[in-house]
């Protein structure tokens, strides 16, 4: 948790872009850890997820989730957008972008998660993950970028 006696260190832009395929009906995730002693307060998250060429059926998926060390339940979806296999997948100016499914569903919830509750350390980072439930591999990279304010620890 961030207090007035955290010290802010800055802002800073953290790329969690996915490259390399995904097969049908795979998935891939990238985990966020940060150093000792640091705490991120992510301010904004920017994603987009091109539509897999070629598919004609199925679903693709992305998700961010918190992985904390110290709960029962490590992985603790945050958000979930989902769509079909002809639509992009997109974050933009705090909203999400699923045809299919968003979690949180409220766009005013979605702004709320998007803009300013979640904290990360070294035992809560954050994970992001693509699955491709479609009839094709996804060859496209799954941009996700996210902003945070930098602040030490106090411990």
């Amino acid at each position: 948790m961030i207090t007035p006696n955290n010290s802010f260190l800055g802002t800073k832009l953290i790329d969690m872009t996915q490259t390399g395929n995904v097969a049908a009906a795979g998935d891939d995730s990238n985990i966020m850890t940060l150093p000792d002693g640091l705490l991120y307060k992510i301010k904004g998250i920017m994603a987009q997820v091109r539509n897999p060429s070629g598919a004609s059926s199925g679903t693709h998926k992305l998700q961010i989730l918190q992985n904390n060390e110290y709960i029962d339940y490590p992985n603790t979806r945050l958000i979930l957008l989902s769509t079909t296999y002809d639509e992009y997948l997109y974050i933009k100016s705090y909203q999400l972008y699923g045809a299919a499914e968003e979690i949180p569903a409220a766009a005013s919830d979605q702004f709320t998660i998007l803009s300013n509750i979640i904290t990360c350390s070294k035992e809560a980072g954050l994970t992001v993950r693509y699955d491709n439930d479609t009839d094709v591999t996804q060859t496209y990279d799954r941009i996700v970028v996210f902003i945070a304010d930098v602040y030490k620890s106090v411990i």
